[in-house]
């Protein structure tokens, strides 16, 4: 095992927070869901990821736009919990795993690629 090549796999939540962990930070609008301004030192550009992640496998990552609004969130940013600032800092290779019938994150319309180049 080398630790300094890592990749991080996560489901459903856990997706959600390899993506956090990788880089790519949240929205400012997303802070007020969590007490105590915990949320702050994840936001797009408060912090740095580790950069022993390779890699990220996110299966149904939680978060998007339609998930937000699934749970009666209507002050999302852009991309639900992410906006293209945050996801701008995600900079590892990034295999999204999801399904049109997932009704927990809520991919109906499928994940759509990014309009930047890396």
């Amino acid at each position: 095992m080398n630790a300094d090549q890592t990749a991080i796999v996560g489901y459903s939540m856990g997706g959600y927070g390899a993506l956090n962990a990788a880089g790519a930070g949240f929205g400012p609008q997303m802070l007020p869901l969590v007490p105590g301004g915990a949320l702050a030192q994840r936001q797009a550009g408060n912090y740095t990821p580790d950069p022993r992640i390779k890699a990220v496998v996110a299966m149904a990552p939680w978060g998007g736009d339609a998930a937000v609004r699934g749970i009666g969130v209507n002050f999302g940013g852009k991309y639900g919990f992410w906006e293209d600032v945050g996801l701008q800092n995600l900079k590892v290779p990034t295999l999204f795993i999801v399904g049109d019938r997932d009704d927990v994150s809520w991919y109906e319309g499928g994940v759509k690629p990014c309009s930047r180049t890396l």
